[in-house]
């Protein structure tokens, strides 16, 4: 059986480089915060904020303590902060080494450290993940197994064969052209420009569909305090628009299934994007410039929408650039 070190390393696809420092900045990110996290537990600050969130439905309904709480998110942090080291560590093996003994460590750690990093945000945990995927697609997967070769460039095919003792180029007696099976084309490599559009597609899917169906669950649990908070908003809100507990409901949860839907079937377009399908990269496209409209909207309420709008406008940008609009024609 040959071992990881003993396999000759042909060069390192951009995929590699990319999702392994995806994972260990992700990685050290989430440690980051997690420390940060630890140091304001206890505070007045964090209790009078837990305190708050446990008056509230549905948790009201819960017999806890802030000093459960407390103690839970300690423990979350710490099992986070071990599996995103140790994700640090074998991300490393993976770029340096080769590793496939590493990219199964890191499949295996990927779901609780997704689980337990939502304790702390849970963005810098999902950008490990997704970048824990990516070491399973093409051309990584290959890479990893020691059978990927990278397609010439175009240049050394330009350049004559040398014979041996002469000083001139001596043309070759068979061109590549001749040589090469009919309708056989050199694999290019992937542009690093279409692997970070699909980076941002998966974080930010993934964050929308998460943050949507926790929402609805709240919701459907208990009404009340979301109806408190519309009417704090806009008091003229159930008796003008003739809005109901139910109504409101209902529309959440169609809102809800949509955006779950439009997540699902942006991280498949995604997929399907890497696995050179070209009519995928424009309905990704045309998703992302939705996902954009909607966005400046609800902008202009939430700051915190700016984020993902900023990541819809850079997946289109990276998308429309032309090496990726070419490696994908080819």
């Amino acid at each position: 059986m040959v071992s990881d070190n003993d396999r000759v390393t042909p060069a390192r696809p951009r995929q590699i480089t990319i999702a392994a420092w995806l994972i260990i900045a992700g990685s050290i990110f989430t440690v980051l915060t997690i420390a940060e996290q630890f140091q304001s537990l206890g505070s007045m600050q964090m209790d009078d904020a837990i305190e708050r969130t446990l008056g509230r439905p549905p948790f009201d309904t819960l017999d806890v303590s802030v000093d459960q709480i407390e103690s839970m998110m300690r423990v979350l942090g710490m099992v986070a902060a071990a599996c995103a080291t140790a994700a640090a560590i074998l991300g490393w093996q993976v770029l340096q080494h080769r590793s496939t003994t590493a990219r199964l460590w890191l499949s295996i750690l990927a779901l609780p450290l997704l689980v337990a990093g939502f304790a702390s945000g849970g963005f810098t945990s999902t950008m490990v993940v997704v970048a824990t995927v990516m070491l399973w697609l093409q051309p990584a997967r290959d890479w990893l197994a020691g059978t990927w070769k990278p397609a010439p460039a175009p240049a050394e095919r330009a350049v004559p064969h040398l014979r041996e003792g002469t000083s001139s180029p001596q043309a070759p007696a068979h061109s590549d052209v001749s040589e090469r099976p009919f309708g056989e084309k050199a694999g290019p490599e992937r542009p690093t420009a279409l692997l970070s559009a699909v980076i941002l597609t998966w974080i930010f899917s993934l964050l929308a569909a998460a943050g949507f169906v926790l929402a609805a669950g709240v919701l459907i649990a208990d009404p009340g305090w979301v109806i408190d908070q519309l009417e704090r908003t806009n008091p003229d809100l159930m008796a003008q628009e003739g809005m109901t507990e139910r109504l409101i409901q209902v529309i959440f949860v169609l809102m809800s299934g949509v955006v779950l839907a439009w997540s699902i079937s942006a991280c498949v377009l995604a997929f399907l994007v890497l696995r050179r399908v070209a009519w995928a990269r424009i309905v990704l496209m045309v998703c992302a410039g939705c996902a954009g409209l909607v966005l400046i909207v609800g902008a202009v309420a939430n700051p915190l929408l700016i984020a993902p709008l900023v990541a819809s406008a850079v997946t289109i940008g990276l998308l429309a650039r032309r090496d990726v609009a070419d490696y994908l024609r080819r």
